[in-house]
């Protein structure tokens, strides 16, 4: 009898223990293998959403960037120089806008089958995705980067200084004036 009791209570404490273990195991099971596997499964079938996307990311990058080029504009009329930051936004932003749009065009790759034409190229399907998913990601991060407080300065003014400064030169209408009135020397 008493044997049994101890066996009861190792037991318990063994279902405490596995209870309690499972609790702090779960979280990150789910997170480092359940997650990543379902993302990866997923790619195939998703990569229609993935695409759109894209699109919708790469609109909003090519609407920011006209904004910011008519800013960029303006600031050159009035005579003010744009920062080498802004001109290397407008330059990144306008390889992955055409990187995108070359890609969204290249999606008919996405619609090939395989097996007698009978079922999807998944393999395609997965790559498309995923490379979708990843432009799409970093025209959102420049899109973000390209919140700029300010693009312009006015340059720095040129001193203007006299002629008559240097090394105490004779001015052209000094000399003429002198000749033609006869005054050589001042007195």
């Amino acid at each position: 009898m008493r044997f049994q009791v101890e066996k009861g209570k190792k037991k318990m404490v063994l279902d405490i223990f596995i209870s309690i273990f499972t609790e702090v195991i779960k979280e990150p099971i789910m997170e480092f293998i359940v997650v990543p596997i379902k993302r990866h499964i997923s790619y195939p079938f998703i990569y229609k959403s993935k695409v759109e996307t894209l699109h919708r990311e790469a609109e909003q990058l090519k609407n920011k960037r006209l904004k910011l080029q008519q800013s960029v504009d303006e600031a050159t009329r009035k005579g003010e120089e744009i920062y080498e930051s802004v001109n290397k936004w407008m330059i990144d932003a306008g390889k992955a806008i055409e990187e995108a749009e070359e890609f969204i065009q290249g999606e008919e790759q996405a619609k090939k089958r395989c097996f007698v034409g009978l079922c999807p190229d998944l393999k395609t399907r997965y790559l498309l995705s995923k490379k979708a998913e990843k432009k799409a990601l970093a025209i959102d991060t420049l899109r973000n980067e390209g919140d700029l407080d300010s693009i312009s300065f006015r340059p720095r003014l040129l001193q203007i200084v006299a002629s008559s400064v240097y090394h105490r030169e004779a001015l052209n209408s000094r000399v003429l004036f002198e000749a033609s009135y006869g005054c050589s020397e001042r007195s």
